[in-house]
């Protein structure tokens, strides 16, 4: 998307939430887990959500937790696999940004953020 269409929309988005509050606006973020994967520790030393800790602070939060999982199969012979089902590798945590009369204007920096890096387009045809 164009500037021009960048900065439309997000005009756009600030005259919904003044009209019909509240709007609410989506994005996910990942985060990886500790988790031990086919007898190999695949741990993060640090595990930290400063991600979200940082969106937090925007005025987004944590709606919804989804796992990203991986399946590990073995082979034990031929055409017969044996799956250890899904392990959960990450998480991807849905977050909520909640616009109204009061803060949409406040939150533009935000929206202007969004609709650059997070928002596709082709679901809202304005």
């Amino acid at each position: 998307m164009t500037d021009s269409r960048n900065k439309e929309i997000v005009e756009l988005i600030i005259a919904r939430a003044n009209h019909a509050p509240p709007i609410f606006l989506y994005k996910t973020i990942q985060v990886a887990v500790d988790s031990i994967l086919a007898s190999v520790q695949n741990t993060i030393p640090n595990f930290a959500i400063g991600p979200t800790q940082l969106a937090g602070l925007h005025g987004w939060q944590v709606i919804g937790v989804v796992p990203k999982t991986i399946a590990v199969t073995g082979n034990q012979g031929f055409n017969n696999f044996v799956s250890n089902g899904g392990n959960v590798i990450a998480v991807y945590l849905l977050m909520q940004l909640t616009l109204t009369i009061e803060n949409a204007r406040l939150l533009q920096k935000e929206i202007e953020e969004y609709v650059k890096n997070d928002f596709d387009s082709n679901l809202l045809k304005i």
